[in-house]
């Protein structure tokens, strides 16, 4: 989560359009914070189910600001 923290705000720090290398940086990067989430095996806990949950969810929103803000 701490790199999802440092991605958040360059997003936060982002103006330019979808072409730009630093939003497809910024998007790739996102991506593949979403797929190792993705990868995480919560071995039946429902605290490790959540926690995956809810930075899915993180990621997500960031990725839907970054487009919003390249717009």
């Amino acid at each position: 989560l701490e790199k999802v923290q440092m991605l958040e705000q360059a997003v936060d720090s982002f103006e330019g359009k979808k072409t730009d290398k630093k939003y497809l940086m910024i998007e790739e990067y996102l991506t593949k914070e979403l797929l190792a989430l993705d990868s995480v095996d919560p071995e039946g806990r429902a605290d490790v189910r959540q926690a995956r949950r809810d930075g899915v969810r993180k990621v997500q929103n960031i990725l839907e600001r970054l487009e919003q803000k390249a717009e």
